[in-house]
């Protein structure tokens, strides 16, 4: 099992138009057990997307999602499988029906309608597999099968390294929110996001500017505010809250949104302080516009074992700048 992204914020992800960008923490829009906020999905031109680090054939997606029950010509696609800009697989919604799947170079498939429940936490997942016999496109909502095909799913792509969640109209209406996003190549339907902000100052912080206060957001992105780095081999660090009792962690992600400015490093690091000793990622290199960064850490670096909650609990997120 393999965790290719985790994330309930806008860091690690692309906005298309960063104006559009709205969250709320209204907890009716998500389950506040495990997360402290939820995307908004305005129109389709305004819309969230995850770069994969390396194409897949097969994949498991998952999100939480309040949809709010408006229709008015709602006609879009929810979310979208895509490899680069071309769009692979995308189910349409209209009127708050689940109506056709579409593949890129075949037909569309009239599914069995079903009305998307509104004004209520949904939890969604996707199982999508790329072959021309064995093909599978499937959505559970709340873990029911509701949509499903099999056979070929070739069509014009053989891989995917991106997924789109898209919403609304073109009134700039807000019809869902999205949260608890999980992309992996395993089965999702038992996995839950835990998301914590950083919560305060870590053992250290010897960045030229900023506090963790200027980086804990828990939806969209704030870019006036962030940490700045003058000098390789700087390190910040910040303490996480825990996750829910009684959960065991299975991977810890972290996502971040980061640029180089002239005079500046030009790259960086992820890690964590675990067990009283720093693990870092391999260098990051950072464009002149922010963009999205993930680290993925399958087991506790500290003990290249599983996570535990414990081990979990103790963590501090630490950022290095490199030149």
């Amino acid at each position: 099992m393999t965790i290719l992204f985790a994330g309930n914020s806008m860091a690690g992800m692309i906005h298309e138009n960063l104006s559009l960008a709205v969250d709320t923490t209204t907890t009716t829009y998500f389950d506040s057990t495990y997360v402290s906020a939820a995307l908004g999905a305005y129109t389709t031109s305004a819309f969230y997307t995850k770069p994969l680090a390396s194409p897949i054939s097969e994949g498991w997606i998952h999100f939480e999602y309040y949809f709010t029950g408006g229709t008015g010509n709602m006609d879009f696609p929810f979310f979208e499988i895509r490899s680069g800009l071309n769009t692979l697989c995308y189910p349409t919604i209209t009127n708050a029906l689940f109506t056709d799947l579409n593949i890129a170079g075949m037909a569309s498939y009239n599914n069995p309608d079903y009305s998307v429940p509104v004004t209520q936490l949904l939890r969604f997942d996707i199982h999508f597999k790329i072959d021309n016999t064995t093909g599978i496109f499937r959505i559970y909502e709340n873990n029911v099968l509701k949509v499903e095909y099999t056979g070929d799913t070739l069509g014009t792509y053989s891989t995917f390294d991106n997924v789109k969640f898209s919403g609304g109209d073109d009134t700039n209406t807000i019809y869902g929110y999205y949260s608890q996003i999980i992309i992996s190549d395993s089965d999702t339907r038992n996995m839950r996001l835990s998301a914590p902000a950083l919560s305060g100052a870590g053992y250290t912080n010897g960045f030229t500017s900023g506090a963790y206060t200027d980086v804990d957001e828990l939806g969209k992105a704030d870019d006036t505010n962030y940490l700045s780095s003058a000098a390789a081999d700087q390190i910040f660090a910040g303490t996480l809250g825990n996750v829910p009792t009684g959960k065991i962690p299975i991977a810890v992600v972290q996502n971040a949104r980061a640029l180089s400015t002239a005079g500046s490093p030009d790259n960086f690091n992820l890690g964590l302080r675990s067990g009283g000793s720093n693990y870092f990622s391999s260098d990051k290199n950072l464009d002149a516009s922010f963009g999205p960064y993930t680290e993925v850490w399958a087991t506790d670096p500290n003990t290249s074992a599983a996570w535990t909650e414990s081990g979990f609990n103790a963590l501090e997120a630490l950022v290095r700048s490199r030149t």
